[in-house]
């Protein structure tokens, strides 16, 4: 049950699809645990056609809120939910808006490749449960106005990161087979949404500085490749495994 995303402003500027979780190693790395997959789009909610009758089923189920023969009451439910979304957020909630935001929290997940199929979506970013404030049934979080234009490619849409200091180029010794040869990493610090991403990438790379987007495609919560300042960089793990 997703949430239409708004900006400071109160423009509409996408939906809240999950809770995400990118498989950090090496060379790619989320400063915290916590955070939801956002996608940038023009459709809301109600173009997704979810039904609430089965959200909170599913709940009421999950809860052990049910009897013999799967009823519950809903008063049973309403206070269930309200009660625990109180514990995670400190705002005022409508039932609705804990319910959302609790599925959020713990179970709802929708599939990105369904969604990019049906619908236009311009890219990804994530956002942080704890710097949002919700009202309306909506979301509000602050997204920056200058979001590039994002190109599609195999991996789907891409996630969107700022980088938010200045890169760092350093030189390691790397053992190839009996041979000791040196190799150049880039290191970025990013920020998508309101989470902050670390990246290092296995080359130089020139031209990137602070302020400047960095696109990332994803497959299976797994970065693929990047798109810097027009030029993509194959981020696999056998891109990897060539660089040594």
């Amino acid at each position: 049950m997703p949430f239409n995303v708004v900006d400071q402003n109160g423009l509409h500027r996408g939906v809240l699809l999950k809770k995400h979780l990118i498989n950090d190693d090496e060379y790619l790395k989320v400063e915290q645990k916590n955070y939801w997959l956002c996608a940038l789009t023009n459709i809301t909610t109600e173009d997704l056609n979810f039904d609430l009758f089965q959200v909170k089923k599913l709940w009421a189920e999950r809860n052990k809120l049910t009897d013999k023969n799967g009823v519950y009451k809903d008063s049973v439910l309403r206070e269930q939910v309200l009660k625990r979304a109180a514990s995670y957020y400190s705002g005022d909630l409508g039932f609705e808006e804990a319910l959302r935001f609790l599925y959020h929290r713990f179970v709802w997940s929708h599939a990105k490749k369904e969604i990019e199929s049906k619908f236009s979506i311009k890219g990804y970013i994530f956002i942080d449960p704890d710097k949002i404030k919700l009202k309306d049934d909506k979301l509000i979080t602050d997204l920056p106005d200058n979001i590039p234009s994002c190109p599609v490619n195999e991996f789907g849409s891409p996630l969107i990161a700022k980088v938010i200091s200045q890169p760092r180029v350093k030189l390691d010794s790397v053992r190839i087979g009996q041979v000791y040869v040196n190799k150049q990493f880039t290191s970025y610090k990013l920020l998508s949404g309101g989470v902050v991403i670390n990246l290092t990438l296995p080359c130089y790379i020139d031209g990137c500085r602070q302020g400047d987007f960095i696109l990332i495609y994803l497959d299976k919560n797994k970065p693929k490749l990047t798109l810097i300042n027009g030029m993509y960089y194959d981020i696999s793990e056998r891109a990897f495994k060539l660089f040594g």
